[in-house]
């Protein structure tokens, strides 16, 4: 089976020859079989991205962070008559058997099967060959306690996965009212494959590793307090959405957060920070 679809790379503060996600599609995707319209969204309309007859672009006045710019691409797809939207970031290292993996699948699904798909996600690895996602969690109590790994396959239970690299059917996005504006940033991808699953949905794990560059992490380079406060108040938000034990979980992972960061010290700055939190929150 045939497929189309819209992708977007998200840049932020980059120029798209630099964005390692742009290099490694155009050098991979030739290789399968697949219809695909590519936008080029620039959160930063102070780099110029030069037009091209590969990609569309747009910037966007204002910073929309990734729901406005997903949610733009969503009427490009529907636009461009494609069922399928591939979200990228700037910084994942796409893979020539990561395209085939989908090809496979495409060629393999009914269409009934198709209805119930909300996603495909690739498993997600780190530069030290960590496993970032997917995982399973039960909603109960959220996602920050007992994180379950998962195998390839389909999958009916609650998933955490990050945006970068996942393909999302554009109906089933719609159905669920599009990509939560309310998570502008943080906390986007949580949202929104919780509520795939809350609607039933099913998510297809591919069987294949892309490496991944989770820059946040290094609080060294990357971290702020504005940005900390940023993530803690959509983790917040998003413990509320599961229920009042998911609250209650993720106000005692904030509390272990915290005696984390005072014992290592590129993170000790944020350790008031965290512990306020719990209590303001």
């Amino acid at each position: 089976m045939k497929q189309s679809i819209q992708i977007i790379i998200v840049l932020y503060k980059m120029r798209l020859e630099n964005s390692l996600s742009y290099k490694t599609l155009m050098e991979n995707i030739g290789n399968v079989q697949m219809d695909y319209h590519l936008l080029i969204y620039n959160n930063s309309p102070e780099i110029i991205v030069e037009q091209s007859s590969k990609y569309e672009i747009y910037t966007p006045e204002n910073n929309t962070m990734l729901a406005g710019a997903y949610n733009f691409a969503l009427t490009r797809a529907r636009a461009n008559s494609c069922e399928w939207l591939l979200l990228l970031d700037q910084d994942t290292k796409l893979t020539k058997h990561y395209f085939e993996c989908l090809q496979k699948e495409f060629d393999s699904l009914q269409i009934s099967e198709n209805n119930k798909i909300a996603a495909f996600v690739p498993f997600i690895k780190a530069e030290n060959g960590y496993i970032i996602d997917p995982y399973h969690y039960n909603p109960i109590w959220g996602c920050w306690y007992n994180l379950k790994k998962v195998k390839a396959g389909l999958h009916k239970e609650c998933i955490i996965a990050i945006n970068s690299c996942a393909l999302i059917n554009c109906s089933a996005i719609e159905r669920i009212g599009g990509f939560p504006s309310e998570y502008p940033l943080d906390s986007l991808d949580s949202s929104y494959f919780y509520r795939f699953y809350k609607n039933g949905y099913l998510v297809v794990v591919l069987d294949t590793h892309l490496e991944h560059d989770m820059s946040i992490m290094d609080y060294r380079k990357n971290m702020t307090h504005q940005r900390y406060a940023s993530i803690i108040e959509s983790e917040n938000k998003f413990a509320h959405e599961l229920g009042c034990l998911a609250v209650i979980a993720f106000k005692s992972r904030l509390f272990l957060r915290a005696i984390k960061c005072i014992f290592v010290s590129n993170r000790r700055k944020y350790a008031w920070q965290t512990l306020k939190a719990i209590f303001t929150n």
